[in-house]
């Protein structure tokens, strides 16, 4: 899981779960939050955590016109987050190529290490892989204008 600013091409955070579902999501969301505060919006993909994919409509989502959210996109709501889905991997563009340099880089890096397991890999992600591809491959916002607002624990 990751996210990415893109603004700046930052890598906000990033960490490893046995499978894309709700729960890491929800634990990316958690931690941008408490870390840098609400966005205002989330550019993300049509995963079904993160949006309703089905034609199955309750009679209660007929009569409001409208499906129920996931629990994601309920989280996103109460937020005030406005989710922004990409249709196509290319409209993606910066988090496709995250995923890119992840793959390459961060799978040699740890294969240099002989990192295998998944917790010492969340380790090496937090405590020097962001860091050293932040400072590697982020640039400065053209508008340097704070676009998040207060979280939580902020």
């Amino acid at each position: 899981m990751a996210a990415i600013n893109d603004a700046t091409g930052g890598l906000l955070d990033a960490f490893f779960i046995p499978y894309e579902c709700s729960f890491g999501y929800l634990k990316l969301l958690k931690a941008l939050v408490t870390r840098y505060g609400i966005p205002a919006s989330i550019y993300q993909d049509r995963h079904s955590a993160l949006h309703r994919n089905d034609d199955n409509w309750t009679l209660k989502e007929q009569l409001a016109g409208e499906q129920e959210l996931t629990q994601v996109g309920d989280a996103l709501k109460s937020l005030g987050i406005t989710p922004i889905f990409a249709l196509t991997p290319q409209a993606k563009g910066r988090v496709e190529r995250l995923f890119g340099v992840l793959q390459d880089r961060l799978i040699a890096e740890m294969g240099l290490r002989n990192i295998t397991e998944m917790g010492v890999a969340n380790i090496f992600l937090t405590s020097h892989f962001i860091t050293d591809y932040n400072r590697r491959f982020a640039i400065g916002p053209e508008i340097s204008q704070q676009a998040w607002r207060k979280g939580v624990n902020r």
